[in-house]
């Protein structure tokens, strides 16, 4: 009796202390859970903030987009462009720089308006495009700064 009384005792211990590891796992288990879903609510937050950004970065580039000079504008004034040649092929060089110009101008806009809209979405590759651009329209401006350019040539004339 004395044997069985003190076999009952060691597992009555050994069950108070798998319940007591029970209980430590679920404590475990339920700070896990929580953060968890903690962390599943801060991604919910940051997934709606995007969400919102990125509606609203559509509508901005919806406006942009609009704001554009339209290609159809372009194609207008050329037609008319290649109509005036038609009708006279002595069209005045004054009207055909006015109408490269205008497109100059508007395209330049246009290219302002992308550079705005992508400085807000990436502004590293803004930086890349508006330096790639900066260049391009320098090397223009060196280009008009003596136009037409001289005629260079490699042969040299033995006196």
């Amino acid at each position: 009796a004395q044997a069985e009384k003190a076999q009952a005792i060691e597992e009555k211990e050994s069950l108070k202390k798998e319940l007591d590891g029970k209980d430590k796992e679920i404590a475990r288990l339920s700070n896990q859970t929580q953060d968890l879903e903690k962390q599943v609510d801060d991604f919910k937050l940051k997934y709606q903030k995007e969400l919102d950004k990125v509606a609203e970065k559509q509508s901005e580039l919806k406006e942009v987009t609009e704001a554009a000079p339209s290609a159809e504008k372009i194609s207008e004034l050329e037609e008319q462009l290649k109509t005036a040649q038609a009708k006279n092929s002595s069209i005045p060089y004054d009207a055909q720089f006015s109408i490269h110009r205008e497109n100059i101008r508007k395209t330049f806009e246009e290219l302002l308006r992308s550079l705005t809209a992508l400085a807000k979405m990436n502004p590293e590759q803004k930086e890349t495009n508006r330096a790639a651009a900066q260049e391009m329209l320098q090397n223009m401006a060196n280009m008009l700064k003596e136009w037409p350019p001289a005629i260079k040539t490699n042969l040299r004339i033995n006196n």
